[in-house]
C-alpha cells in the first residue's frame, strides 16, 4: 500500500515536471532562441506551430485613425521586402490580414505581436505599435511569418535610446538622413539627434537673425529650409522615430562668428567661442533656438551643445585677455549684473561677487532651460561644465532638471549623479564613431556588446583602468539611456558605419540585464542585416554585409 502510494506520487511528480518543462520550452525570454532572429531580442516569446503566409489579398486593418501613417509606412515596407502591397483600411480584419491597434492597458513603449490566422499588433502608443511592426518586418521570411505570441518593451530604466548625426561638418543629402531614420526604426531606436551647427556650417535657416537666413555652404554642406526640415521631422514621426535638434552654443561657433562677428565675436584668439555676454548675441541665440523648436515640435528634448568653449582670460576685470575692448565690457557688465541679481535672490552674500566666466556660461544654460521648458521640452547639455560650485570661485548652480550627456570623462559622471542630475551616456569608448578613429565593425560590436549604460570612459588613446567610471546600480534610473554618436562622417559613410553598431547599442539598452551571448547576437544580426540590404539596396556597401558568427 505504501509502495503503491509512493509510486503514484512519483508518477504525478514526473508528470507535473514534464508539463512545466514543456511549458518552459515553448516560452523564451531574453535568454535567446535559435529560431527567433530578432534584434533587440523580445522580453517574452511564446512559440506556436506552423506559419502564416501573406497573400495578395492581405490588408492592413487599422483600429485607430492615429495609426493611419504607420499603416501606409508598413504597407510600403512589405512591398519592398515581399513584392506584395497590402491595402490599408479601417474595419474588421479577416484571416490573413494585419491588424494594428492602440491598447491603453500597455505602457507607451510596450507592444504585443501575435501571429495566428492573422497578425495582430497592439501598442501602448504610436511608437509602441511601430515597434510591433518592426518585429513583424524582422520576422518575414519571404512572405511567411512564424506563428508566435510576443509581449515586449524596452528596459523601463532606459527611455532614451539614441543616435546622433553630425550634419554640420560633412555633406549629407536628405535621402541619406532618411536612410538613417529607417535604420533607427528597424532597430527600435526612438531618438535621432541632429547636430545642426558647428565651426564649419549651420544647416538650418533662421529667419529672425540677419545673415543666418541664407544658403551659405562649407565643404558642400547645405543649409536646409524650414520646410525641408519639417518634411524630415514628419518622415521620422511617421516611422516612430523622433528627431532631436541640437544648436551648439557657446562653443563650436566659428561659423556664426564668421557670419555675424558683430554679434558673436569675442576677439582675436577666440576662434569658436561665442560672445554670450553680449546681450545682442544672447538674444540671437534665443531666436535661433526658438525657431528650431518651432520646427521640431514632436521632440520632447532640445540639445544646446554647451561643450568645449574657451573662457580663458575672460575673468572679471582681466585686461590682458585677447577679448576686444567692447567684448571685455560685455563680460564685466554681465558679471556685475549677475552679481547684483544673485545677491538680491540671496544666492550669494553681499561680499561675494561673480568673477568666473564659467558662471556666465551656466547662467546661459539656465536661461535656455527656461525657454526650452516653456515649449514643453527638456534641455540636454554635453558634459562641459561643473554643475554646482566646486572650487570656491564659481557661484552659479545649473538647474537640476537639466540633463547632461557625458562623453569623455573630463567631468566624471559621478559629479553629476552625486549632485542629483540625470544623464544620458554618450561615452566616447565605445559609443563614438569618428571617421579618423574607426576600426572594423566586428571589433566595435564586441566592444559595444561588452559595455552597459552604467560605464563611462574616455577617448580610446587615453583609456586606462583608472579612466573608466562605473556608476552604482542605485543610479540606474538617473542614467536615462545612451546615445551612439557619429561625428565628422560624410553622408555616404553613415549607413556602412552604423548598420552593425546601432543594433548592438539597441540590444544593450533594450535588454540591459540579458545574458545573451555575443555569438547569439551576431547570428541574429546576420539575419536582420539582410533586411537592411533589402530596405536600402545596400549590397554594395564597403563593409561585409554579413558578419561571421563565431
Amino acid at each position: 500500500m505504501v509502495i503503491a502510494r509512493k509510486t503514484r506520487i512519483c508518477f504525478y511528480t514526473v508528470l507535473i515536471l514534464s508539463i512545466v518543462l514543456c511549458f518552459q520550452l515553448s516560452i523564451f525570454s531574453a535568454s535567446g532562441d535559435s529560431d527567433i532572429k530578432l534584434v533587440p531580442y523580445p522580453a517574452v516569446v511564446e512559440k506556436g506551430t506552423g506559419f502564416l503566409t501573406l497573400t495578395k489579398n492581405c490588408s492592413i486593418v487599422l483600429k485607430n485613425k492615429e495609426l493611419s501613417s504607420l499603416g501606409q509606412v508598413l504597407s510600403n515596407e512589405i512591398k519592398t521586402i515581399t513584392g506584395l502591397q497590402p491595402a490599408v483600411k479601417f474595419g474588421t480584419p479577416s484571416a490573413g490580414d494585419i491588424e494594428l491597434a492602440l491598447d491603453s492597458s500597455l505602457t507607451a513603449e510596450k507592444y504585443t505581436y501575435k501571429v495566428s490566422d492573422r497578425v495582430v499588433i497592439k501598442g501602448g502608443s504610436y511608437k509602441g505599435t511601430a515597434y510591433g511592426t518592426v518585429t513583424m518586418l524582422q520576422s518575414l521570411n519571404k512572405a511567411a511569418l512564424r506563428k508566435v505570441t510576443i509581449t515586449d518593451g524596452p528596459d523601463p530604466s532606459s527611455p532614451y535610446r539614441g543616435l546622433m548625426l553630425d550634419l554640420a561638418r560633412q555633406p549629407h543629402t536628405q535621402e541619406q538622413v532618411k536612410q538613417i531614420i529607417c535604420l533607427c526604426r528597424l532597430y527600435k531606436i526612438p531618438f535621432l539627434q541632429v547636430h545642426l551647427n558647428d565651426n564649419e556650417s549651420f544647416t538650418f535657416q533662421v529667419q529672425g537673425v540677419s545673415g543666418l537666413e541664407g544658403k551659405k555652404n562649407y565643404n558642400g554642406v547645405k543649409m536646409w529650409s524650414k520646410n525641408e526640415w519639417k518634411r524630415l521631422v514628419q518622415y521620422a514621426d511617421q516611422r516612430g522615430v523622433t528627431l532631436v535638434p541640437e544648436f551648439d552654443t557657446p562653443g563650436h561657433g566659428a561659423y556664426l562668428i564668421r557670419t555675424r562677428p558683430d554679434l558673436f565675436k569675442v576677439g582675436k584668439g577666440y576662434y569658436n567661442t561665442q560672445n554670450i555676454a553680449n546681450p545682442a548675441c544672447a538674444d540671437a541665440i534665443m531666436k535661433c533656438i526658438s525657431e528650431i523648436m518651432d520646427v521640431f515640435k514632436s521632440s520632447p528634448y532640445f540639445h544646446m551643445g554647451g561643450d568645449e568653449a574657451d573662457f580663458s582670460g575672460l575673468e572679471y576685470g582681466n585686461t590682458k585677455s585677447n577679448a576686444s575692448p567692447e567684448a571685455r565690457k560685455h563680460w564685466d557688465t554681465y558679471m556685475d549684473n549677475l552679481t547684483s541679481t544673485m545677491r538680491k535672490q540671496g544666492l550669494i552674500s553681499s561680499t561675494e561677487r561673480i568673477t568666473d566666466p564659467r558662471d556666465v556660461h551656466k547662467d546661459l544654460i539656465n536661461k535656455i532651460n527656461k525657454l526650452v521648458k516653456s515649449k514643453g521640452k527638456k534641455l540636454i547639455v554635453w558634459e562641459g561644465v561643473h554643475p554646482v560650485p566646486n572650487d570656491g570661485v564659481q557661484k552659479v548652480t545649473v538647474a537640476k532638471d537639466v540633463i547632461f550627456m557625458p562623453f569623455d570623462n573630463h567631468i566624471r559622471a559621478d559629479e553629476y549623479l552625486n549632485n542629483g542630475y540625470s544623464l544620458i551616456n554618450a561615452s566616447w569608448t565605445p559609443l563614438y564613431v569618428v571617421s579618423q578613429h574607426i576600426k572594423g565593425p566586428a571589433a566595435e560590436i564586441d566592444k559595444i556588446y561588452s559595455w552597459n549604460k552604467m560605464e563611462f570612459d574616455k577617448f580610446p588613446g587615453f583609456v586606462t583602468p583608472e579612466t573608466k567610471y562605473t556608476a552604482p546600480e542605485s543610479s540606474v534610473n538617473n542614467i536615462l539611456g545612451a546615445q551612439l554618436c557619429s561625428w565628422e562622417n560624410k553622408g555616404d559613410f553613415e549607413l556602412p558605419s552604423l548598420r552593425h553598431r546601432l543594433p548592438a547599442v539597441s540590444e544593450r539598452l533594450w535588454n540591459r540585464s540579458s545574458e545573451i551571448l555575443v555569438e547569439d547576437f551576431k547570428a541574429r544580426i546576420n539575419m536582420t542585416d539582410k533586411l537592411v540590404e533589402k530596405m536600402f539596396s545596400a549590397g554594395n556597401l564597403p563593409i561585409p554585409s554579413v558578419l561571421p558568427a563565431k
